[in-house]
């Protein structure tokens, strides 16, 4: 098995319960309370993530982190958050989908090394980490964590250091990584939203007055009073600016391949994906099931767990039995 200089495991999925669903949340905001905001859009996105939440903050030329292990209300306290001061921040929730679940895999991914401070926000999993892990210590660089994560993180820090801009390097690094991310990156001076070829892991914009959002979901919009504006393309870079966002494609022929987990489990039911208020999908799931039942001689409906609510729902109507609490 790969170890890095921590001595931890490195990249092999966790057993259990799917561990797909962080959640990713950045705003653009000079005239907020960008960390207070981050931590309302990390709270509304805990579902997705409840081993550590970090927060990182623009404070002009340099980057401010954050992080540690548990949950958003655990990790940040009224004089942490009082510190955190900036124009732009960002934040991620996470459950372990590579490495595990110690406090050099939280994330935002910082890196602040040769002139260049960067922050990575990562919701995903991907395929080729050990053919990455082989590129960068190629180069003599040293993992400091063992996720998939850092590997995005030092592509893009390594390909942006005397550069004026990280978008280069950006539209280099997307292209070899195989998988699924929705990344959110930070410098001192941009905020960058990225989504994979696929669109396999949500992420979507939302405007707050006039300055411009990110979130893993509607529900990170809604918590702090933003209207969504549109959900990021698949193969789509965004990157947030003074009084307007513009985005640009890395990807020439992206795909649609919204991961069916996040209408089944790993979304917030009040979340839209696609349009679709993700309660109503998850009732006429249900229903569906109901349609394929059959002779079933079934006398109620229990959700177990509780997740399933909306299906049951859906499948106790479509069979007119009774909905129940087991």
């Amino acid at each position: 098995m790969n170890q890095n200089v921590s001595g931890l495991p490195i990249y092999p999925p966790l057993p259990g319960k799917p561990r797909e669903a962080c959640g990713i949340f950045g705003i653009y905001g000079p005239k907020f309370d960008v960390a207070r905001l981050t931590y309302l859009g990390l709270f509304a996105l805990q579902h997705r993530g409840q081993e550590s939440a970090g927060i990182v903050v623009s404070t002009g030329g340099e980057l401010a982190c954050y992080k540690g292990m548990g949950l958003v209300n655990q990790v940040f306290s009224q004089k942490v958050l009082g510190a955190l001061k900036g124009w732009a921040a960002s934040g991620h929730v996470r459950y372990s989908t590579t490495g595990s679940s110690v406090e050099e895999n939280a994330q935002p991914i910082f890196l602040s090394e040769n002139g260049l401070e960067i922050a990575v926000s990562h919701n995903g999993n991907l395929i080729n980490a050990i053919e990455l892990e082989a590129l960068i210590t190629e180069d003599g660089n040293e993992l400091k964590g063992s996720n998939d994560s850092e590997l995005i993180a030092r592509h893009v820090h390594s390909l942006s250091i005397g550069k004026n801009s990280i978008l280069p390097a950006v539209h280099e690094v997307m292209p070899k990584l195989k998988g699924a991310f929705s990344l959110i990156i930070q410098t001192p001076m941009k905020i960058v939203g990225v989504r994979d070829s696929l669109g396999i892991r949500p992420l979507c914009i939302g405007r707050l007055d006039n300055n411009y959002v990110l979130s893993s979901e509607t529900c990170g919009l809604d918590i702090i009073g933003a209207k969504f504006v549109r959900e990021v393309k698949p193969g789509e870079i965004v990157v947030l600016e003074r009084n307007q966002y513009h985005g640009e494609m890395w990807c020439e022929k992206p795909g649609d391949a919204l991961c069916i987990f996040e209408y089944i489990y790993f979304a917030r039911p009040d979340s839209y994906l696609k349009g679709r208020l993700v309660h109503t999908c998850r009732r006429k799931l249900g229903a569906n099931l109901g349609k394929e039942a059959g002779d079933h001689g079934a006398d109620i409906v229990v959700s177990v767990p509780d997740s399933g609510t909306p299906h049951a729902i859906g499948l106790a109507k479509e069979l007119g039995l009774p909905f129940q609490q087991g």
